[in-house]
């Protein structure tokens, strides 16, 4: 029970009470980005790379994500997640997000990211995810487990099927301050538009 009212009040608090973020100017990256063959392709999402301090929104909770040089792919900096082995265990959510706007045109949108997850536990109920708020709608969860990998994947979601929508995408740890410790690292997160090229 605990649980189950703790993640209903994160989510209520991330995705029903913030109203999204005005569109802004995408970051700058190549067309040739995500695009496959004969196709050009235009970024939705901002500060992609975390090598600014902008544009995400960090949850208040008892253990915040935080930027972090030591949790990059590329560049500087990357997002760190949840709790690291040296760190004392507690019962916390980390999580992070962004309100995307997604246009009616386009042929695909397509979403990247790479994460990198780690856990202490053997048999635990943390776990790391990464999700999407959907106004209106159920909550989807894109990825939602718990993995020791230590090593950088690289995640890749089609999300043609929202859109003319407006959803966030979130990527969070939870914690549950018995057993193991979870973490993840999370770089390059890139949401892309793409059409063929005449």
């Amino acid at each position: 029970m605990r649980f189950i009212v703790s993640i209903l009040s994160v989510m209520s608090c991330l995705l029903g009470m913030i109203l999204p973020a005005s569109a802004s100017s995408a970051a700058n990256l190549p067309q040739s980005t995500l695009a496959q063959t004969n196709e050009a392709c235009y970024p939705l999402i901002n500060n992609s790379t975390f090598e600014s301090v902008d544009e995400w929104r960090i949850a208040n909770t008892p253990l915040p994500a935080r930027y972090d040089a030591q949790s990059a792919y590329a560049g500087s900096y990357g997002m760190k997640l949840g709790i690291a082995p040296e760190a004392a265990n507690r019962y916390s959510y980390s999580t992070f997000f962004q309100w995307v706007k997604i246009p009616n045109d386009g042929e695909t949108i397509r979403m990247r990211a790479y994460i990198w997850r780690g856990s202490t536990g053997k048999s635990d109920s943390d776990f790391q995810y990464i999700m999407l708020g959907i106004p209106g709608s159920e909550n989807r969860f894109l990825l939602k487990g718990r993995s020791n990998d230590q090593q950088w994947e690289l995640m890749e979601y089609d999300l043609s099927a929202y859109k003319g929508k407006t959803i966030s995408v979130l990527f969070g740890v939870y914690n549950n301050s018995g057993g193991g410790k979870t973490v993840m690292n999370v770089d390059e997160v890139w949401i892309m538009k793409c059409s063929p090229q005449p």
